[in-house]
């Protein structure tokens, strides 16, 4: 072949049909030159993938991370998938946390968070500031804070009840205590937000440790006698305030009937 004929060649450009089988190595190819043209769609497989190449940033997600979120399958959103807050215990999802024992107070007051059936108060509450054991209370309010008449009974190691108040004893006994530094317990309401469907409860109290050579324990439920909106729960002392003490606070939980 004459270098007059090659030069022709070359002018009309190179095929494949010009290469010998093997001879273009990688050596000959330059980064720049792979392009995402290149490649045919589906042609990447997961044999091609190095363990741990794949991070955050190159998944398709629609929203953007948060520390301690996450990744759920949602079929409507970009790219089928989305951070998203975990649930705390299960189901219940963990609304808010707030420290009590700071400062003496009149009552503690919890605000039910809107678009949840049911809601659950993990508590440990300050004792009386007086020094003197008080009667517990719980009123079920709307988010005004006027207080609802429930119709409920409460069993305790002290005494029984059973009425229809707006002021609930969760138990009875009143008198002088020593040694004890909180009461605990969980406080269950269903379809407190709902307008047309009765609100229900039931709760459990204990204190710490026990006084008198006994301690106080009660178990309580009840139903709302009117139907409306709950909004807020109430916790209080009759009689007194809460004191003050460390480690103690509320959680506010919730979740839906679906």
């Amino acid at each position: 072949m004459t270098r007059a004929r090659d030069l022709a060649d070359l002018g009309s450009g190179i095929t494949s049909g010009d290469l010998a089988d093997g001879s273009v190595t990688t050596a000959k190819i330059t980064d720049a030159n792979v392009t995402t043209a290149k490649i045919t769609d589906a042609n990447v497989t997961q044999a091609k993938l190095a363990g741990e190449a794949v991070n955050e940033s190159k998944l398709q997600v629609s929203n953007a991370p948060v520390n301690g979120y996450m990744l759920t399958a949602q079929s409507g959103n970009t790219g089928g998938l989305t951070w998203a807050e975990t649930s705390s215990g299960g189901y219940w999802n963990e609304l808010s946390s707030v420290t009590l024992g700071g400062s003496v107070v009149s009552s503690i007051n919890v605000t039910l968070t809107s678009g949840y059936d049911v809601h659950r108060i993990d508590f440990r509450l300050p004792m009386p500031n007086g020094g003197s054991y008080k009667k517990n209370l719980l009123v079920m309010a709307t988010s005004g804070g006027a207080g609802q008449s429930f119709t409920f009974a409460t069993v305790s190691s002290y005494s029984d009840e059973q009425a229809t108040q707006t002021s609930m004893e969760w138990n009875g006994y009143s008198g002088g205590f020593s040694g004890v530094d909180y009461f605990f317990g969980s406080l269950i309401i269903l379809d407190a937000l709902s307008s047309s469907v009765n609100t229900r409860f039931q709760a459990n109290l204990a204190c710490s440790n026990g006084f008198a050579n006994k301690r106080v324990a009660a178990y309580s439920s009840g139903f709302q006698d009117t139907a409306a909106a709950t909004g807020r729960v109430e916790f209080a002392y009759d009689g007194d305030n809460f004191g003050t003490g460390s480690n103690l606070y509320y959680k506010l939980y919730g979740h839906t009937y679906a």
